[in-house]
Order: C-alpha cells, then structure tokens, then sequence
C-alpha cells in the first residue's frame, strides 16, 4: 500500500511564520465505486489498489510532480505546470486502461482524476485553498477512467499538447462562489486530420438563386415543424443510476450532524454493494447538503433516475430515521417507510432500507450481496458513533 501520510501534531506549527502561497496545478484522483468493490472483495481490493497507488506515485515523479496525500483510495498532487500535470493523468489513466483489459468489468479498479490551475496555500508540507477545492470538484465530474480539468487549466495549455478538450459548460460546486469551466479529456483517439486540397475540372457555372430558395422553404419547414413539436425532451436516466441526498438532522441538538452524515454514507456504501445499481459518489452529492433544490434539477445535474433522501432524528439511545425512494422523472414515491429503534438497531434499518430500494427498483439480490449488506460492523454502538464523529471530522477538513 502506498505510505498514507499522517497530519503534524500542533507542535510542529508555525504560527509566527507567515503562509506561504503558490501557483501550481493540482492533480486530484478517487476510485470509482471503491465501496462497492471493497464489499465484493475486501481483501483483494487492498492488493490492487496497492499496486495503482504505487504504479500512481512513480507516474507523478516522472512527470515532475509530488504526491502531497494519500486518503484511502483519494490521491492529491501538485505540479510547477500544467503540462506536466496533463501528460501525468493521461499517461495514468492510459495504463491503467490497459491493465484493465484483463480485468473483469465488475472488478476494475477505475480512476477519475480532476485536474486545476490555482493559488493554493502551503503549510506543513500540504496543499490547501480553493485551488485544491475545485480540483476535488472536478474529480467527480469525470467518468471512470477520465479526467476533467478547469477553465483555468484549458486556458494555460492551450494547444500545447494533441488532445481533444470536451466542453462540459459551468458547474456551480461546492463552497466555490462562482461557476466553474470544465473540460472533458477525450482520450478515445486523435483529432480528425484535415481534409486535402483535391484540383479538380471546374464545374460549369449556375446560377445560386434556385438553390438558395429550395434552402430556405426547406429551413422555414423544420423551423416551423420544431415549434408545433415543442422541444425535445431530454434523455431520461435509468431507475438503476441512483443518488443517495444528504440525510437531514432533524435532532434537537444540532451536533448530532455528524449522525445523519454517517448515515448517508453508509447508505451509499451498503447500496453500492448491490451490483444492479449505479450509486453516485459521496463527493458529488453532498455539494446538496444544506440546498433547497428540486429533485428533477438535482436528477438532471447528476444524471440519475432515482433519488433517495431522508431524516435522522437522534436522542440519547433512540434513533427516528424516515426514508423515500423518488422517481426523478415524475417525483413519484416508489418506496418510503419509517423506522424507530433503538441505537444498537441503526446497522439493521440499514440494511431494510438497502434490500427496500432493490425491491422497489426489481433488481434480485445475489447471497453473496445480501450477506455483505447485512453484515453488522460492530456490536458496539459507542464505538460506531465514535467513529462516525471521526469520519465527520475528517470530511469536512477535507471539503
């Protein structure tokens, strides 16, 4: 496994020092559905991953980079250029693509890497600021295997290197105040060659104006067709691509946040054990926290058929947690239900609602699956809420 790399401890800081600031392009990467192939295959996930991070590391180096952090499967890297931070993530995810050739597609570890040019502060041997931020946003915007990098970056590079750059348009993310450019690396061939100059025997000259007018009756038809049909509706996602919506904290007291965060993303992580479904990363859709957004926007934004949302409410050692299941298309409940139990009970109201959302969406649940779902990950409810303070913690200094 490649060295995860421990915070300082306050007596390392340097208060009376100044912060020191830089311009660099930042290369930020996360595996695509690690949760889900850790439920498959905890083990072996690990021995795989090992192997990426590592083959990461030496790609980074060779490119001039530095590796600033490991988190789990997440990776965080600065660059003097943004050339050499582009030719890194191609030349990454180009490997990796040919590692995979040989894999089989449920088990192919897949990275999205998002890639900025910006002012980061530098403390401590780490990288910090919005610079970072909005590479980390644009991580989530590219597909397995992807990068996508920032207006700011398209700018500087502009046709230094052969690459083909898919305009993504704005992206309002989190924490950043205005949009964001964003550009899709299109890593599937070379630009189109030029067409060739062909000398040929001029054709005899004609006059322009019939052809003209037949363009014109032709164009004012389609014109006049289009506004009688309306526009055309937008491709619809299917049920099986779903996202988890933040879970409201509907406490009294407002430090129990770090409990409905810890719910949603265990929700994530026990509905991307289930095979038939495509869950949506945590990173993208907790930029909703805290919105009031509809759900068929929230739909078109991630591109997902089905929304699950809910509420925790947490007091001493009993839990209310209310659950529904939304159609995006037409807002309708396919499945809600509410649960009241005690503490030691949350691992079980996870695993209903797991199994509930692959009943409700008829996708059949394989032994092997329904045993990871219902797997309890501890029997100790002071220790589970321990460590969901912690990973409440740990994300937000990260976000």
């Amino acid at each position: 496994m490649a060295k995860i790399e421990n915070r300082p401890t306050e007596s390392s800081s340097t208060e009376s020092q100044p912060l020191q600031h830089k311009l660099a392009a930042i290369l930020y990467a996360d595996v695509e559905g690690y949760s889900r192939l850790t439920g498959v295959d905890e083990a072996g996930t690990h021995r795989t991953l090992s192997s990426y991070l590592d083959l990461f590391s030496e790609t980074i180096k060779a490119h001039r980079g530095e590796v600033k952090h490991y988190a789990g499967d997440a990776v965080l890297a600065d660059f003097t250029t943004v050339s050499d931070a582009l030719n890194c993530a191609v030349a990454f995810q180009n490997a990796t693509r040919q590692k995979n050739e040989t894999v089989a597609e449920d088990k192919r570890i897949q990275f999205r890497i998002g890639l900025n040019l910006g002012e980061v502060i530098v403390d401590r041997g780490e990288v910090y600021g919005n610079g970072v931020n909005v590479a980390a946003r644009l991580e989530t915007l590219a597909e397995p295997g992807g990068i996508c990098i920032s207006g700011a970056a398209h700018d500087a590079i502009g046709n230094k290197l052969p690459l083909i750059y898919d305009y993504l348009g704005e992206h309002q993310v989190k924490n950043i105040d205005k949009p964001v450019r964003a550009y899709r690396i299109n890593l599937t061939g070379a630009p189109a060659p030029m067409p060739k100059t062909v000398l040929a025997t001029p054709a005899p000259k004609r006059s322009p104006l019939p052809y003209a007018l037949a363009l014109m009756v032709v164009a004012l038809g389609i014109a006049l067709y289009a506004l009688q049909r309306g526009p055309p509706a937008p491709a619809r996602a299917g049920l099986h691509r779903l996202a988890v919506l933040p879970f409201t904290n509907l406490s009294a007291d407002p430090e129990n946040e770090y409990f409905a965060d810890g719910i949603t993303e265990e929700m994530i992580s026990q509905l991307s054990k289930i095979r038939g479904l495509e869950v949506i990363a945590r990173t993208s859709i907790m930029t909703y926290k805290g919105k009031d957004k509809k759900i068929d926007e929230i739909g078109r934004e991630l591109r997902v058929g089905t929304v699950l949302e809910g509420s925790v409410r947490k007091a001493e050692n009993q839990i209310r947690i209310a659950a529904q299941l939304i159609d995006v298309e037409n807002q309708a409940h396919l499945w809600s239900q509410e649960y009241n139990r005690e503490l030691k009970g949350v691992f079980a109201v996870q695993s209903d609602i797991a199994k509930s959302v692959a009943e409700a969406l008829k996708v059949k649940l394989a032994p092997a699956e329904r045993q990871q779902i219902e797997k309890k990950k501890t029997d100790n409810p002071e220790a589970h809420e321990l460590y969901l303070k912690g990973l409440y913690h740990w994300n937000k200094q990260l976000a």
